[in-house]
């Protein structure tokens, strides 16, 4: 049998809104009033196209103000909100810049003898003291306790080092702390979480000692750990680095490959006042340049989504893995229900996909219906902008003969992928249409 096109069919005007992938809110970001309290109680933005996560970015001295007296209903109920609809991401800080919070580590840290400084105002530890790291690990041991085994949860952020947790002090006492210093920190996640971690590419790319730079990288990736960015559109970055803004594209290059990427857009607010948003398409090409699988922006939802509701679908789209299938062709002469079907897969999207899926065919014909699973079958390997030959050997057992229609559907369990393919092929069921053969 020939070759057959299916690319006449190719709809990436569709949103394909799938499972591992999309954009996060902030609900909480430098203090508990940015950005979800705006939001009605029944404000589930079901609207919100591709919303994937709810992400939290509090100081450590909101959930522990006393010592061993943790305030988790703060992370609490706004779980209990969202929980049967999205997931959940966190990073605890250990400096912010927030006038009513000038301690962001809890005051009874210093009052123990934890060393420190206060810079513009603000608090920032001694970041390799050893009262400070105790205790810092004794709470992320309690907090780890509490969210870390939730399947709900689905990264930590190393939010511990620098201003607002991002890696740097840029606004405090702009000391880089040495590699032995960044170590402690990150072992105290990795001794106490199992998801997936989480730092900030300024964690290197802020530092000007490049032999320190190459070995903590070495470290993060060797340590299953995952990049992001939290300054795209930043104006100096776009001054400095271009369209995309992105400064460590090759610090990307080391994860995307093995973890999902995630980016965060610079405040929405101040983006747009400094001339850099050029409607949300820089972010849209950092997306692309970081391979991102999950964005999200400081600002509040309801006017980012009304201002920029184009972009939220088409950059849904992007972000993470987006397949297409170009075109099949099956064996010739086809005998007994064990044939052969040739798929070539392109990924449109950003990045690949990290879990495995499965890929189901049905024979349809007026004697019954057959269903196989294909083998040796192995999505992961679909990189972006990468067409991919799959062989799949299919065995749909004892088939009687005559005319059948394939079909066939990609799923995750119990979900089915959405493929940007028509509607018009596609049945109830989520099922493709592919091409009709004779059993004879």
């Amino acid at each position: 049998m020939p070759l057959i096109d299916l690319k006449n069919k190719r709809d990436e005007n569709k949103l394909c809104e799938n499972p591992d992938k999309g954009w996060y809110i902030h609900f909480y970001d430098n203090q508990l009033l940015n950005y979800g309290y705006k939001l009605r109680e029944d404000d589930m933005l079901e609207d919100f196209p591709f919303l994937d996560h709810i992400y939290m970015r509090l100081a450590w001295a909101f959930l522990e103000p006393k010592e061993n007296e943790y305030n988790w209903e703060i992370i609490d109920k706004i779980i209990r909100r969202y929980e049967d609809k999205y997931r959940f991401a966190f990073r605890i800080t250990c400096k912010e810049t927030d006038d009513d919070l000038p301690y962001a580590t809890p005051k009874w840290v210093f009052d123990l003898g934890a060393e420190g400084r206060m810079v513009n105002g603000y608090f920032e530890p001694e970041y390799s003291d050893k009262i400070f790291l105790e205790k810092l690990e004794k709470f992320h041991k309690a907090f780890a306790e509490r969210y870390d085994k939730r399947d709900d949860v689905i990264y930590i952020d190393i939010g511990s080092y620098g201003d607002w947790g991002e890696g740097h002090c840029c606004c405090s006492s702009k000391k880089d702390w040495p590699f032995e210093t960044l170590k402690e920190h990150i072992d105290i996640y990795l001794r106490n979480y199992t998801s997936q971690l989480a730092v900030s590419d300024d964690i290197i790319g802020s530092r000007v000692d490049t032999e320190c730079n190459d070995k903590l990288l070495n470290y993060i990736i060797n340590n299953n750990i995952t990049i992001r960015d939290d300054g795209v559109s930043v104006k100096w970055f776009a001054m400095k680095y271009g369209f995309d803004t992105l400064r460590s594209g090759e610090i990307f290059d080391r994860a995307w490959r093995h973890f999902p990427t995630i980016l965060e857009l610079e405040h929405y607010g101040t983006t747009k006042k400094e001339g850099v948003y050029n409607e949300g398409w820089p972010f849209l090409a950092a997306c692309e340049g970081a391979h991102a699988t999950y964005a999200g922006f400081h600002g509040f939802p309801r006017q980012w989504l009304s201002e920029n509701k184009e972009l939220a679908v088409i950059m849904g789209n992007k972000l993470g893995y987006w397949y297409c299938l170009n075109s099949i062709k099956v064996d010739e002469n086809i005998s007994s229900g064990n044939f052969n079907v040739r798929c070539f897969f392109e990924n449109i999207g950003s990045a690949p996909a990290y879990k495995k899926f499965d890929l189901k065919f049905k024979l349809l014909g007026e004697y019954g219906e057959y269903e196989a699973t294909a083998t040796n079958f192995d999505n992961r390997l679909f990189m972006p902008h990468t067409i991919t030959v799959c062989d799949c050997n299919l065995d749909f057992g004892d088939v009687k003969k005559g005319a059948y229609k394939l079909k066939a559907s990609m799923i995750l369990g119990d979900t089915p992928i959405k493929l940007a393919i028509s509607d018009d092929i596609i049945d109830q069921n989520s099922y493709v249409d592919l091409c009709n053969i004779e059993i004879k």
